[in-house]
């Protein structure tokens, strides 16, 4: 179960990170995440039936993270240092984090999913 549990972390850690190169053409992204599934599958010796429980669960979870790192990318890419106001800082500090805390909540939520889908 420790092996399994080190994957889960490298999953939600290392693999959120892939997806911030948005270089690949489609068809190379599909290809690096059925390469990802096939290795981390195998890597934890998930079973057909875990497999299909598992790797619906983990992409819900990404598509969770995908839209609040979505939310904080946001936040930068419309803020215009020079003429932002005080209060205008406050809101986008607030929406940040606000954001940042969602991932955490995410992560924490689907954690004990995904262990127990794998159990």
């Amino acid at each position: 179960m420790g092996k399994i549990v080190g994957i889960i972390m490298a999953l939600m850690v290392a693999c959120p990170l892939a997806g911030q190169d948005k270089k690949l053409s489609p068809e190379k992204w599909r290809e690096f995440e059925a390469q990802k599934v096939a290795f981390f599958t195998q890597e934890m010796n998930l079973s057909p039936e875990e497999a299909a429980v598992f790797w619906p669960l983990y992409n819900e979870m990404q598509k969770k993270l995908s839209e609040q790192g979505d939310k904080i990318r946001k936040c930068s890419r419309d803020t215009d240092i020079k003429t932002l106001t005080e209060e205008q800082a406050a809101v986008r500090i607030k929406e940040i984090h606000a954001a940042e805390k969602a991932i955490q909540e995410i992560k924490e939520e689907y954690y004990a999913k995904l262990i127990k889908a794998v159990s």
